[in-house]
């Protein structure tokens, strides 16, 4: 009978270290997954934001932030969050008006460049109307 309970008591010692075990396991998963998004949002750049105040244009803004991007190898879900966190003033305003299932980057960024004026028939207008500043020569206007 005790060889009985002994081995008893050893099953279920065994089915606890078992169960620990796995428990630390799912523990490591968890923690990698939050040190990998971590890791990533600590690598983003430093970028300045987005300021009309300081003669940002949203489409050099963009350009710039797409650079950023395809150097450093960015997946398309991050770009999202990474181009929301250097919104500000009205282009944040655009990002608040977006409804959940707009919420990806090419969303984004087609609402940010309606809002500033600049899709096609924008640059069309801007075109037909520009004329050169005293400081440009004709070269420099062209």
């Amino acid at each position: 009978m005790r060889i009985e309970e002994q081995e008893r008591k050893d099953k279920l010692e065994l089915e606890k270290l078992k169960l620990q075990a796995e428990i630390e396991n799912a523990k490591s998963l968890h923690s990698k997954k939050d040190s990998s998004t971590s890791d990533w949002i600590a690598k983003i750049p430093r970028m300045n934001p987005f300021s009309e105040a300081k003669g940002d244009t949203m489409d050099a803004f963009l350009f710039r932030f797409e650079m950023l991007v395809k150097a450093h190898n960015w997946p398309e879900d991050k770009k999202f969050l990474a181009l929301s966190n250097l919104l500000t003033g009205e282009s944040l305003k655009v990002l608040q008006t977006l409804s959940v299932d707009q919420q990806t980057y090419a969303c984004l960024k087609q609402a940010l460049l309606k809002k500033f004026l600049c899709t096609a028939a924008d640059y069309n207008v801007k075109f037909r109307t520009a004329v050169p500043t005293n400081t440009e020569d004709a070269d420099a206007f062209i």
